[in-house]
């Protein structure tokens, strides 16, 4: 049961990445109860307690038993504090590390199901493109974090560079989500049904003057012949938008792809570059990304 408490208690902590100081005292206090030097002499007490109480008053020994319950009783009291404090230190480390694989269990599997919603709207609108990046942007995030668990030492290691790798790929799953909603929204009403209403109508048009028809039947078909122009254009500027994001998604991949071998090259001593440069790009590369959608989310898409 107090495993269950204390998984529960990580999971609701996992977004602050620090373990909570209650969750240390209980385990402290659970450890340092249970170990056989509180529980024997706590034992013994309850034995000399139920002595005192039931027995004393028939065949004596009370003193005995007050003596026996002082000692084994300050015995239990001294073990737990001790041990208590004692193991402070160990017990928040090892509960820091099992947050963090909670943590990092937690990301994944937001990842991976967030990478499984874009990939079923990119087959729903038959976005091939995005879904090639989307699957090479998975590859190069999964090479990146089996390289960073093969080698303690590899730069992949330092917790800075492990949160912008983590920080892109998230970012080009976002961009890519919102090309997927944008051409959503291009495909209904679709390009060609524009077009073919434009077509309808300018031919409408031009039936109506030769048959000199009312003014104001031809004003009317006028005028929805222009709107439908101007639902052209805004349909060609939603399609340009979309190509703006899977080309933010392609960077974000590629900017995955240039930081493993950067970082296995500095590794190696290959490299003429530092850390800084692979950190200047991914930093590059992730605030664009963010300004394209921030643009796009001014413009009301």
């Amino acid at each position: 049961m107090l495993e269950q408490r204390e998984r529960e208690k990580v999971s609701d902590s996992t977004i602050s990445g620090a373990v909570p100081e209650i969750l240390v005292s209980r385990r402290l206090a659970s450890s340092a109860f249970q170990h056989p030097v509180t529980v024997l002499p706590l034992g013994i007490s309850a034995l000399a307690a139920i002595h005192l109480t039931l027995l004393s008053p028939v065949v004596g020994g009370g003193v005995w038993a007050g003596v026996v319950i002082g000692i084994s009783g300050g015995l239990a009291l001294a073990n737990f504090a001790y041990r208590h404090q004692r193991d402070r230190e160990g017990t928040a480390r090892s509960l820091q590390t099992r947050l963090q694989i909670e943590i990092s269990r937690i990301q994944d599997s937001n990842l991976q199901k967030e990478s499984h919603t874009v990939q079923a709207g990119l087959d729903e609108i038959g976005l091939a493109q995005g879904s090639g990046v989307l699957r090479r942007l998975g590859e190069e995030y999964d090479r990146l974090r089996e390289a960073s668990r093969d080698s303690s030492d590899s730069p992949l290691s330092a917790p800075h560079i492990t949160a912008l790798v983590d920080e892109t790929y998230r970012r080009g799953l976002s961009v890519l989500g919102s090309a997927v909603e944008l051409s959503t929204a291009i495909s209904a009403p679709g390009r060609s049904e524009v077009e073919r209403d434009i077509s309808r109508l300018e031919t409408e048009i031009s039936v109506a003057r030769i048959d000199d028809q009312s003014p104001e039947r031809l004003r009317l078909k006028e005028e929805t012949l222009t709107m439908q122009k101007r639902q052209l254009q805004e349909l060609d500027r939603m399609q340009l938008h979309v190509e703006e994001l899977l080309f933010q998604a392609r960077r974000c991949e590629l900017s995955l792809h240039h930081a493993r071998i950067e970082l296995a090259a500095i590794r190696t001593g290959n490299s003429d570059s530092g850390l800084n440069t692979v950190i200047e790009a991914l930093e590059g590369t992730l605030r664009r990304a963010k300004e394209v959608q921030e643009e796009l989310k001014n413009l009301g898409y």
